[in-house]
C-alpha cells in the first residue's frame, strides 16, 4: 500500500475533486479526509488537547492527601 498526498479545495456544494498520478491504476480505492479544525490556542485544536490530556500522566491522590490539603487550605483563611 502506498499513501499519496494531495491538496484540493472544497467547493460550495461540500464537493471536492482529486486528480491522482497517472501510476495509480483503475479500481476501487479508500479516500481518507483529513480537516484542520479550529485551534482553541497555542494552534492546538479541541481533539489535540483532549488527546494530550489523556496521555499526560496524572499523579493520584490519596483520600487523605486530599483531606489535609483542604484543612491546610481552610486553617490558612483564618
Amino acid at each position: 500500500m502506498r499513501e499519496i498526498r494531495l491538496q484540493t479545495l472544497v467547493e460550495e456544494d461540500h464537493t471536492a475533486r482529486l486528480r491522482l498520478p497517472d501510476d495509480v491504476r483503475q479500481g476501487p480505492i479508500e479516500v481518507i479526509v483529513r480537516v484542520d479544525e479550529e485551534p482553541i490556542g497555542n494552534g492546538q485544536s479541541v481533539r489535540q488537547f483532549l488527546a494530550k490530556m489523556k496521555a499526560s500522566p496524572r499523579p493520584r491522590r490519596t483520600q487523605e492527601e486530599i483531606d489535609r490539603r483542604l484543612r491546610e487550605e481552610r486553617d490558612s483563611w483564618e
